[in-house]
């Protein structure tokens, strides 16, 4: 049958954690109590270093542009392209998008930017309701990062061989993934804590290596290519910047 494996989903080795990013749709073809290589999900997706944290819920004001300051603290290392972000309105939780600039974004976009400042704090901003949805008074905002353990996370093969798969939840984390399991077919089981002691995983591969945030002097040198670039694919040096900008977390050159 077809199941669904919650995103943040971990597996542990010690004290080094490893966390899928997404829901993951399993597809079981094997009779019951039949072992099962399930090759599909290790060619498509990834494993990412770290255990995902929850942040203080945050109400929100209503103002235009509301920035929420997300600092976990001074020692804490956060992948920085594992942010989530919920909002509950009427009574409803739902994910909202991370966009690289509102002023992209329609008056009815869920979406939010988020920047690390000069202060190493982030600051994740929302619409005014021209570019981007804006906050209404009393809307609650819940904030999910994979907090990692930089290079004292990265493992060779076989580090996480045979090792079982846990579930992440919290009462709060429940809440949201029912109201977002609404739009998903019923045909897909959630494997809970009970199914997922049926799952282990197996590395092949040694992980990638960590690498800190932009220096102030890669700031200067990159910022200006991707603000001409106003996020356009044409030219080879667009193409450089975007991808260094999306996806300087999966190469390492």
């Amino acid at each position: 049958g077809l199941y669904t494996l919650p995103r943040y989903s971990y597996v542990e080795n010690g004290t080094k954690t490893y966390s899928f990013n997404e829901d993951i749709v399993l597809a079981k073809n094997a009779a019951a109590g039949t072992a099962e290589n399930l090759t599909g999900v290790a060619e498509e997706k990834l494993l990412y270093q770290g255990r995902y944290r929850e942040y203080p819920v945050y109400t929100a004001s209503g103002n235009d542009e509301e920035i929420i300051f997300f600092a976990p603290g001074d020692n804490v290392v956060i992948d920085h392209f594992n942010i989530d972000v919920y909002v509950k309105h009427n009574d409803r939780w739902a994910q909202w998008n991370r966009v690289p600039s509102l002023y992209l974004e329609d008056a009815f976009s869920s979406a939010f930017e988020l920047r690390f400042n000069e202060n190493k704090r982030y600051e994740i901003k929302f619409g005014n309701d021209i570019n981007g949805r804006k906050l209404s008074p009393g809307d609650k905002v819940a904030i999910y990062y994979l907090q990692s353990n930089g290079e004292r996370g990265e493992v060779g093969i076989g580090a996480i061989n045979n090792r079982r798969i846990i579930p992440f939840t919290t009462s709060q984390y429940n809440e949201i993934m029912e109201d977002l399991s609404e739009d998903v077919s019923s045909a897909f089981a959630r494997i809970d804590a009970t199914t997922a002691s049926l799952l282990s995983i197996s590395n092949t591969n040694n992980s990638t290596y960590y690498q800190t945030e932009e220096s102030v002097t890669d700031v200067r040198d990159n910022a200006p290519g991707i603000f001409r670039s106003q996020y356009r694919l044409i030219t080879a040096s667009d193409y450089s910047n975007y991808i260094k900008t999306n996806f300087a977390n999966l190469i390492h050159d």
